[in-house]
């Protein structure tokens, strides 16, 4: 959030309700997604691997 209003994007919205953006931010990331995708990508990552 702080690099988009450090560029200026979506500066006004961001910085006017940053609360409400980090909560919606906060309650759509799904934890479980995230650790199957990066247990996935380690998992192919150790094929690569001498």
């Amino acid at each position: 959030m702080d690099e988009c209003t450090a560029q200026g994007i979506l500066d006004d919205i961001l910085t006017s309700q940053e609360a409400e953006v980090i909560q919606v931010v906060l309650e759509t990331f799904d934890q479980e997604k995230y650790d199957l995708t990066e247990a996935e990508i380690l998992e192919k990552l150790q094929k690569y691997r001498p």
